[in-house]
């Protein structure tokens, strides 16, 4: 099968890496893939997720001959709603990673466009059941439209490594850059607290260089990776006690469950959203709420059973659930139709 997978860029966060996972594993299984990136980098490709050799990297917003691919996917509801009218005379499919009008709610052409996009008349390919029931419920999509429902996956890359000795504490998305995100610095103060009272060791990463708007919290982390590396990545995972992950809202994001098939479990503060963590079972989630998560974070410092129990079950959820090979099998049995 030709596929053609569209993102808007190779930003380093979440949702690319779940498109360029797909390709990976579409690519993987014999298909014939073509990653366009509408707004590709001069640069090599970043390092920061790995690409499968046999998919075709093509940059530019180009809209090619509709009769060269079975089947294309948009990375985003603004791909979407740019691409859409090109290639209408072939199979199309909208991945939706999040409800994209809560990342910007005070910019009305971002939210015009998102709301947009819900009401195309394409199959949607959803991550998150309350991102479709806010689609159908709230923004009034056609209910007879058809709306998959797929998971996330996490690399083979990430496996569990040597723990640093005492408590090492991994922080993901230091300071939130959007309103879905963690606006009220909840991780960090967290972190700040965990390491006056128990002396815990705080390591962090991000998409942004510590910058202006983080420093009243730059005293904080003890390392601090902008940008790391793939290898650096799965590294921090292996070496953390547990993860602090902080959001408002989430579809599935990528940190917890990459933590998870490194043997660390995560705290984790949201209120909407990441299916993938069962609270008690493989992680401790609350509510958006700063008490609660440093109730939870000292539980694990000082329970080491219950440190224990969450780590072993999310291995075991990890390798039972969370394989790239499978969801993208799904994907394609939901394009291939």
């Amino acid at each position: 099968m030709k596929i053609l997978i569209i993102t808007p860029s190779l930003a380093p966060h979440g949702g690319v890496r779940v498109l360029v996972e797909h390709a990976n594993g579409l690519a993987r299984q014999g298909h014939d893939v073509t990653l366009q990136v509408v707004h590709k980098p001069e640069q090599s490709l970043p390092n920061w997720v790995d690409f499968h050799e046999d998919v075709e990297i093509q940059g530019g917003a180009i809209k090619y001959n509709p009769s060269k691919f079975d089947a294309v996917i948009y990375g985003s509801p603004f791909i979407a709603v740019q691409f859409h009218s090109h290639y209408k005379n072939v199979k199309t499919f909208l991945l939706l990673q999040m409800c994209e009008e809560l990342f910007n709610p005070d910019n009305e052409n971002y939210v015009k466009q998102a709301i947009e996009s819900y009401h195309l008349p394409i199959p949607i390919i959803g991550i998150s059941q309350w991102n479709k029931d806010r689609i159908l419920d709230v923004h009034k999509r056609d209910p007879n439209l058809p709306y998959h429902l797929i998971g996330n996956g996490v690399s083979d890359n990430f496996c569990p490594g040597t723990k640093d000795e005492g408590f090492t504490v991994l922080v993901e998305g230091w300071v939130g850059y959007n309103p879905a995100k963690d606006t009220e610095a909840i991780a960090p103060r967290v972190a700040r607290h965990l390491k006056q009272k128990y002396g815990a060791r705080i390591i962090t990463y991000s998409q942004f260089p510590l910058s202006h708007k983080d420093a009243k919290f730059k005293d904080v982390p003890d390392e601090y990776y902008a940008q790391p590396t793939a290898q650096q990545i799965v590294r921090l995972n292996q070496r953390a006690t547990f993860l602090l992950k902080a959001s408002r809202y989430d579809a599935r994001s990528c940190a917890p469950v990459e933590a998870m098939k490194c043997g660390t479990p995560t705290v984790r503060a949201i209120d909407l959203g990441d299916d993938d963590l069962l609270h008690e079972y493989n992680c401790l989630r609350g509510d958006y709420n700063y008490d609660q998560m440093i109730a939870h974070a000292e539980m694990l410092i000082e329970f080491p059973d219950l440190l224990e129990k969450l780590k072993v079950n999310g291995l075991h959820y990890a390798v039972q659930d969370l394989s790239w090979l499978h969801w993208s099998n799904e994907l394609y049995k939901i394009i291939s139709q």
